[in-house]
């Protein structure tokens, strides 16, 4: 409480203790999107847990995590970068950009709904587009 006080009649932050937690706060967002979706398809299909949920919803927090991670760096409303994330990883494990689209539309946001479209559509031409460029059916089976 006396170091609030100090900044306080200051009026200075302290800029080292400000960046030391931001960093530590955007690599344990990192660390749990990436390490929570492989720990979770782990656990998931090792029948450590009676699991039916597929790969979408431990893809859906993963994507949430890695989105809020990114939208530290983006200068844009932090609900659009996490919107965007989720739209991308669903749509690359779906494959199916209006599915994808619909399916979002239930968890994210109403009034994001035709950025959600249209970013499920161009996520499919550019994966499609790279596929084609590797030579590959597909990047997940």
């Amino acid at each position: 409480m006396k170091k609030y006080h100090e900044i306080r009649k200051n009026r200075k932050l302290d800029y080292h203790s400000w960046w030391k937690s931001f960093t530590l706060g955007l690599l344990s967002l990192g660390a749990s999107g990436s390490i929570g979706a492989e720990a979770s398809t782990t656990v998931f299909t090792a029948g450590m847990i009676n699991w039916r949920g597929g790969k979408i919803f431990p893809a859906i927090f993963a994507s949430i995590a890695v989105g809020t991670a990114i939208a530290q760096f983006i200068p844009i409303q932090p609900a659009i970068t996490v919107s965007l994330a989720v739209v991308a990883s669903v749509t690359i494990i779906l494959e199916k950009p209006l599915l994808t689209a619909i399916l979002l539309i239930f968890l994210l946001p109403i009034p994001l709904a035709p950025l959600i479209f249209i970013t499920a559509y161009i996520v499919m031409l550019i994966h499609k587009f790279l596929l084609k460029k590797i030579d590959l059916k597909s990047l997940i089976y």
